[in-house]
């Protein structure tokens, strides 16, 4: 079956720098978490076993974010960041294609 689909990801990067020591003796110590924080994967169309034929289409949807997910943002002084992507992916004999 071909099928197009919305996903939306959502993730967390967080990289704090911390030194140690003085003069010849300091050091760089980074720490680094990467964590999902949200995947969704919404079907918009099912074109059964055949192929869809060229042209324009509109696929009109809705997609409810959880209640409790954190708010998109960025901090470059601690290097965090929470963002959210959304991609169309065409899925099509077992293969994904971004599109």
């Amino acid at each position: 079956a071909q099928s197009l689909n919305l996903q939306i990801e959502g993730e967390e990067r967080t990289t704090i720098h911390r030194t140690s020591g003085t003069g010849e003796n300091r050091r760089d110590h980074y720490y680094t978490s990467n964590c999902t924080i949200l995947k969704l994967d919404t079907p918009l169309a099912n074109f059964g076993h055949g192929c869809i034929k060229p042209g324009q289409y509109e696929f009109p949807f809705i997609s409810t974010l959880p209640s409790n997910i954190p708010p998109q943002w960025e901090k470059l002084l601690v290097r965090a960041i929470v963002k959210y992507a959304t991609a169309l992916v065409r899925i099509s004999c077992n293969q994904a294609v971004l599109g």
